[in-house]
């Protein structure tokens, strides 16, 4: 694990603490978790430091909510990564270019949307790099609150 991971962590849940759009934020040496403040099931968003990198991450325990996220896009024929492309343009992301979302039910058994984020956590983090973080998960965020089940009146 990187030495500088819990300080970059630590910094990014006073920044969406600030940014309000998000639920309970809890941390961990490895992993900050937002409550997906409006789902009509339990979901949340992990910035999350696995084997392979830094991810990005919508997850939930319920099939359902998936399954009307899912639902959701190929009706539309929208593509995920397109929407949160435009939600980073947006909240005026530095990159705003689509990146490549992953969608499968992990070994934990929560169903996962997730995104890999570029940042390097070799070196400490600077506010450029908390700032890029925090618009990308606001724009995820965003972009998922407008699909399936992900309110809880159930209106898109």
């Amino acid at each position: 694990m990187s030495t500088h991971l819990p300080a970059f962590l630590s910094a990014l849940r006073s920044a969406a603490e600030k940014a309000k759009v998000v639920g309970d934020i809890t941390l961990s040496p490895r992993m900050l978790s937002c409550a997906a403040p409006a789902s009509a099931a339990p979901a949340e968003y992990r910035i999350e430091l696995e084997s392979d990198g830094l991810w990005l991450s919508l997850k939930t325990p319920d099939r359902y909510l998936s399954q009307s996220i899912e639902q959701d896009l190929v009706h539309t024929g929208d593509k995920i990564h397109d929407l949160i492309c435009d939600e980073l343009i947006d909240v005026g992301h530095p990159d705003p270019r689509p990146y490549p979302v992953e969608h499968f039910r992990d070994t934990a058994k929560l169903f996962t949307f997730r995104t890999r984020l570029n940042i390097d956590l070799g070196v400490p983090p600077s506010d450029h790099t908390i700032d890029a973080t925090l618009k990308h998960l606001l724009a995820f965020q965003a972009a998922f609150s407008h699909l399936g089940d992900m309110t809880s009146d159930g209106e898109d």
